[in-house]
């Protein structure tokens, strides 16, 4: 039987250890014998201790009184508050000021980061270690460690630094750093991040050095200065907040700047490399709106003088990825159940121009709208939408546009509800301010009204196995009276035309069908889509045929959408995808086609691009995985990856070479460089990740259409 011993209690301690007149610890031995006097205690046969919100156990125990020491030998175990296992062949604690030294200590955390070091000492919440392994890798076998010769390790702030460390992989030594320092659990904290370097033809090592600032819990600065030997050094820096519960943002400024003979010898316009940009996002901007609205705001913006201000980059914020054509967004809206009001402005730079002078920008567009409404009691339905366009640019034709829309629709069934009769008539206007117009009318007015009538049918049909859902519908649509002011569309200036099209409504049928097929759990498993107009007054009477079909089969997705021209005998764009995953193979193929018609004999190619990519699950350790976008008119392999990866809890390597084309501006005019790249990746779960590449490119000139 354990035999259970307060010692403060059989010491005369009065209930404490250290000084009898304040409170410290109590400890509680709990052995299968214990040996006690009135300063001394010994216990044996598996022996427990309860002591400073720990639990400690080993073969044997001694406890001294006068000097306040508690020793314990043979298999020494100590579970701690924060779970911080430690286990020893012998300890000796002072329990006075904690102070404890070790022999043969092995160390494990919460977040199962373990080391061993024969030679350790605690004083408070400090950790100080001689000659240490350390890994989160199984005990027997660590596929990786670091081994230092000394370190201190703060358990109460989980942070550990390291001297004259040395990276394994298995028994084979890949990396030295003469001091490191990190912290051992997933919290955030300032200090130096893993490194990034790879090699490339042009440019040799290059090496980025990330510096992380964790000044609050809400924003943190990263700093990220990087050399290309063969180049010259940049850096960059990005500042993440999260300025409320319901909005967060990222803000990023960068420079490079070329050797001069880099320059030259590349023959580059620029050689500064600099920009800035502006991720921010919240669902609720204004708090304790009126009248239930609710509002947001989005702001995706960048401004920069080169392309290569992307391309230098070896952590990329989510644009619109490294296209030479680089656009800003800024939206608000405020919405509630009845009306609608956003704005929005768009900011566009060619970075393959030496100007942008004479880029159109969208600053700003405001839009109102009113959602579908009764008219009081009326059996009659409308909604209404007001948008103001500012076209804007310094050089060149701009516009400013007010356009009013208000549809007008009543509705009844008939047939026992089978089918539906739809009456509208939809009003629209639109007044336009063009400036900087160097021949022509600086104004233009146009109004107009649509007739309207359209039969329609939404039916549904439960069987078995599956629901079924038809949505067939017929209509026509006839254009009214128009006016235009002070003169026709067709009079006002070539300049003028090019910033507008007027999309004159006109006499057309359209027969439009829907269906859907739903499992019983109302899983969609099959759509299509028909839109097919007819226009009696014109040449070609039939417009083009629009088909979307959709199919959802177990672990296989299928979609294909056409648009095809009865008038030139040719499809306008074709998209195509489909995809099959299951637990261990993953495969994905689209195809993307779209071309322009000037008339029968001239059309522009837009895109014929085959993309598919494709993974396989080995083992659940094991993963391999590539893709390729092939242009199938040129002939031209846009981009292609081929990699692998290795996984286990507490290690994973990945491997990869790609072939990519990214745009660039010489004194020469618009390029781009045909790079390939091999990079690898090892992740030292759970705290760090160390990536490298290598790249070799091409410049290849770019011709004008």
């Amino acid at each position: 039987m354990h035999k259970l011993l307060s010692v403060a209690a059989s010491f005369f301690l009065l209930s404490q250890v250290g000084y009898s007149d304040e409170l410290t610890n109590n400890i509680e031995f709990m052995a299968g014998n214990i040996d006690a006097t009135k300063t001394t205690a010994a216990a044996n046969d598996d022996v427990l201790i309860f002591y400073d919100d720990s639990v400690l156990r080993s073969d044997n125990a001694f406890f001294d009184k006068n000097t306040n020491i508690l020793v314990l030998d043979g298999n020494t175990e100590s579970i701690g508050y924060k779970q911080i296992k430690e286990q020893s062949d012998h300890a000796t604690i002072n329990v006075v000021d904690k102070d404890t030294t070790f022999d043969n200590l092995f160390l494990m955390n919460e977040n199962n980061i373990w080391l061993y070091t024969d030679d350790a000492t605690k004083k408070g919440d400090t950790y100080f270690l001689g000659n240490t392994l350390l890994s989160s890798c199984c005990i027997q076998k660590p596929l990786w460690k670091i081994v230092f010769d000394h370190s201190v390790y703060d358990d109460k702030a989980e942070y550990m630094k390291l001297y004259g460390a040395k990276l394994y992989m298995w028994d084979m030594p890949v990396f030295y750093l003469p001091y490191l320092g990190f912290t051992t659990n997933r919290e955030r904290s300032s200090g130096l991040l893993f490194p990034r370097f790879g090699s490339s033809g042009d440019q040799g090592f290059i090496y980025e050095q990330p510096i992380f600032l964790a000044y609050a819990p809400n924003w943190d600065i990263e700093l990220d200065p990087q050399i290309r030997t063969k180049r010259s050094i940049g850096a960059y820096a990005t500042l993440r907040f999260a300025d409320s519960a319901d909005s967060s943002g990222e803000l990023r400024i960068g420079d490079f700047r070329d050797f001069d003979d880099y320059q030259n010898s590349h023959n580059l316009k620029y050689q500064n490399h600099y920009g800035v940009e502006l991720l921010y996002d919240s669902s609720k901007f204004f708090d304790n709106l009126p009248l239930d609205f609710k509002d947001g705001l989005f702001i995706n913006g960048i401004y920069l003088n080169d392309i290569d201000y992307i391309n230098l980059q070896k952590s990329k914020f989510s644009h619109f990825g490294v296209s030479s054509f680089q656009e800003s967004r800024l939206n608000y809206f405020l919405n509630n159940e009845d009306y609608y009001a956003g704005m929005n402005a768009k900011y566009f730079i060619d970075t393959l121009k030496t100007s942008n002078n004479d880029t159109l920008q969208i600053l700003p567009a405001v839009q109102l709208h009113k959602y579908y409404d009764s008219v009081g009691f009326l059996p009659v339905y409308y909604s209404a939408d007001v948008s103001l366009d500012n076209y804007f640019r310094p050089n060149g034709t701009t516009l400013r546009q007010a356009e009013f829309n208000l549809p007008l629709e009543w509705s009844t069934p008939f047939l026992d509800d089978y089918l539906h009769l739809s009456l509208s008539e939809e009003l629209y206007g639109s007044k336009l301010f063009f400036g900087n117009v160097l021949t022509g009318e600086d104004n233009f007015e146009f109004l107009t009204n649509v007739n309207k009538i359209k039969l329609y049918s939404d039916l549904t049909k439960s069987y078995h196995d599956f629901i079924h859902v038809i949505q067939p519908s017929l209509s026509y649509s006839n254009l009214g009276n128009t006016y235009e002011s002070p003169v026709s569309f067709d009079l006002l200036g070539l300049e003028q035309q090019k910033l507008f099209s007027l999309n004159l409504p006109e006499v057309q049928y359209q027969f439009a069908f829907s269906q859907y097929f739903y499992d019983n759990e109302m899983n969609l498993k099959f759509s299509q889509r028909i839109m097919q107009p007819y226009y009696p007054n014109r040449v070609y009477n039939w417009g083009d045929i629009y088909h979307e079909i959709e199919w959802n089969f177990d672990n296989i997705h299928f979609s294909n959408i056409f648009l095809y021209s009865y008038e030139f005998g040719k499809f306008r764009s074709i998209f195509t995808g489909a995809s099959w995953v299951r637990d261990d193979l993953s495969l994905a193929m689209s195809h993307a086609y779209k071309k322009d018609f000037q008339d029968e004999i001239n059309e522009i190619a837009v895109a014929n691009n085959l993309n598919l990519d494709i993974g396989y699950q080995v083992n659940p350790k094991v993963k391999v995985y590539g893709g390729i976008s092939y242009e199938l008119d040129n002939e031209y392999s846009k981009y292609w990856h081929i990699g692998t990866s290795y996984t286990q809890e507490c290690f994973a390597i990945s491997a990869s070479i790609s072939k990519n084309a990214t745009p660039m501006l010489t004194q020469s005019g618009p390029s781009y460089n045909d790079s390939l790249a091999a990079y690898i990746q090892l992740k030292f779960i759970p705290f760090a990740t160390v990536g490298s590449s290598e790249e070799k490119s091409a410049v290849l000139g770019l011709s004008e259409q």
